[in-house]
């Protein structure tokens, strides 16, 4: 039935399955806590850098992105044996590589490559804790006089929704004018409409997960063991966003997770259930 629920998503939200970076210098930090949870739930702080490297036919992105995910549960309901209290903090910390390459004026090839590590790093770093992920697809431009489109078709091979798996990647984006635009695609379906300058408002669709290599001991144990975590959420919410000075935005967000799972492989899944969470942080453009 899991398995049913994240197909169906996927069909829904379908695309954008390569590497998350924006064609845009930005730095970003927020926060995003639950408002309410079942056995157990995870807050996450998050910081991403991006820059890109311009030249006339083939653009390179480079990003950072680090996230702290701060693990919690109910000591009273949570039904497993394993000493959870090990698992206070799950890191990501990803570097992203996205070259364009130009092959006429209106098709480009895009290749990406991120390794990342990913643990509650309780022991030294091992290959155990680092996951490669690799995409590569053709992007089709069209351009006219009032809207500006482009459709991506290709595959990704990593940890998107928290397993290592092939993917495939199709997304569409169009901008309807300067106030609208849509990206309809996977992990993040977005409408965006710009009141003006200053505000701008999104109604969106997004993926958060991870694949981890975690590692604690159990009561008397003299050494850790490593055990995999996966995690894999899907939500909708509202972000809204305001300028309030040179190239600063504020960010603020309200979400409601559609589907919300946590577990250690082969060991115990937690009991998330579905929650509403709010977002606030700072952007910077450069």
């Amino acid at each position: 039935m899991k398995r049913i629920f994240v197909t169906v998503m996927c069909s829904l939200t379908f695309i954008k399955t390569h590497s998350q970076i924006e064609n845009k210098n930005v730095a970003l930090f927020d926060y995003k806590m639950n408002l309410w949870s079942k056995e157990a739930g995870l807050n996450k702080m998050r910081f991403n850098v991006n820059y890109v490297f311009f030249d006339k036919t083939s653009p390179l992105s480079v990003g950072f992105n680090a996230n702290l995910y701060d693990f919690y549960y109910d000591v009273n309901n949570v039904d497993y044996a394993g000493n959870t209290s090990q698992i206070s903090n799950i890191y990501s910390f990803t570097i992203n590589f996205l070259k364009t390459l130009h092959i006429s004026e209106k098709l480009n090839i895009v290749l990406g490559f991120s390794p990342q590590a990913v643990s509650n790093f309780n022991t030294d770093v091992t290959t155990n804790d680092i996951n490669l992920n690799f995409t590569g697809y053709f992007e089709k431009k069209w351009t006219n006089v009032n809207s500006f489109s482009k459709l991506a078709v290709g595959a990704e091979y990593g940890y998107r929704l928290g397993k290592l798996k092939w993917l495939p990647v199709l997304y569409y984006y169009k901008e309807f004018n300067e106030n609208i635009d849509i990206t309809f695609g996977f992990p993040k379906t977005q409408i965006t409409y710009r009141f003006n300058d200053r505000n701008s408002l999104k109604l969106n669709v997004y993926e958060d997960s991870f694949y981890a290599n975690i590692h604690y001991k159990y009561l008397g144990d003299q050494n850790y063991k490593s055990y995999k975590m996966t995690y894999l959420n899907f939500s909708a919410g509202l972000n809204y966003e305001l300028s309030f000075g040179n190239n600063w935005f504020a960010t603020s967000a309200v979400d409601y997770s559609i589907y919300n799972d946590l577990e250690i492989i082969d060991n115990h899944e937690f009991n998330m259930g579905n929650v509403a969470s709010l977002t606030f942080g700072m952007k910077y453009k450069f």
